[in-house]
């Protein structure tokens, strides 16, 4: 028997657990109150990126969530991101040392510059920072572009979208009304 699954919200997120159910066969039906991604979504920067954060838990799982687009764009080459890696200011030599110390510990890759080395990459820039840090692995998507994607994609695999405020949620026989 085929799953029928209801999700609620047609941004990033539920658009791209639609397209991934839908391609395993389920049948996904996605409400969505507005414009795809003008909820959450918009206010996402997708700044795909690890090397900024000093929380070590927080790191470990934008480290997972930053290697699972690399995943996805891998194995779906018009997927609209883009890793064009990310330069963190980090103001002293010890900040600097401490970040690359927790990157390198969670196994992601960073390379810390210094000011001449800033001005090498961007010749002729202003006000560089005495360190900073590359992290080459790091990119950027689009909000729109992203939940334009994987809607495409969700409804090509079967999924369906209808345009529907959800106010309130009722559970009868064991499922959602």
């Amino acid at each position: 028997m085929t799953e029928r699954i209801t999700i609620i919200g047609g941004g990033i997120l539920g658009s791209m657990i639609a397209w991934r159910l839908a391609e395993r066969g389920a049948s996904v039906t996605v409400l969505d109150g507005g414009a795809a991604y003008e909820q959450a979504s918009e206010g996402s920067l997708c700044w795909l990126n690890v090397a900024s954060c000093a929380d070590e838990a927080y790191a470990t799982f934008r480290i997972s969530s930053v290697r699972l687009w690399h995943e996805i764009a891998a194995g779906a080459p018009d997927c609209p991101v883009r890793f064009t890696g990310s330069l963190v200011w980090t103001g002293d030599a010890s900040a600097s040392d401490g970040q690359i110390a927790l990157m390198e510990r969670l196994g992601w890759p960073v390379q810390g510059l210094e000011r001449a080395d800033l001005q090498r990459l961007f010749p002729g820039a202003r006000d560089l920072p005495d360190h900073a840090l590359l992290a080459p692995e790091e990119g950027v998507a689009h909000p729109g572009q992203i939940v334009g994607w994987a809607r495409a994609r969700a409804a090509a695999a079967g999924a369906t979208f209808i345009e529907a405020n959800v106010a309130e949620l009722v559970i009868a026989s064991g499922g959602v009304a």
